[in-house]
């Protein structure tokens, strides 16, 4: 994964500030709540934010997993349970 999941939100402010060729804080976070459509790290946003979901990811999008002894990774605990 590297760095990609640093590199995204600031991927997704300078798109925002670019499309409203503004600094201002209010422009771009209605210009962020205005985006349709980001391919994240963990998954693809339809929308991706909206004025009433700020948040990128829920408690369905994660998981427990271990590695077993004899090989493969076995899913320990859903949070989605």
């Amino acid at each position: 994964m590297g760095n990609e999941w640093r590199i995204r939100p600031m991927t997704l402010l300078a798109v925002a500030a670019g499309l409203v060729g503004s600094s201002n804080p209010a422009k771009i976070r209605q210009a962020l709540e205005d985006f349709q459509e980001f391919s994240g790290v963990m998954k693809d946003y339809n929308p991706s934010l909206s004025k009433s979901n700020h948040d990128a990811l829920s408690a369905e999008d994660f998981g427990l997993a271990r590695y077993r002894a004899e090989g493969g990774i076995e899913l320990v605990n859903p949070l989605t349970q």
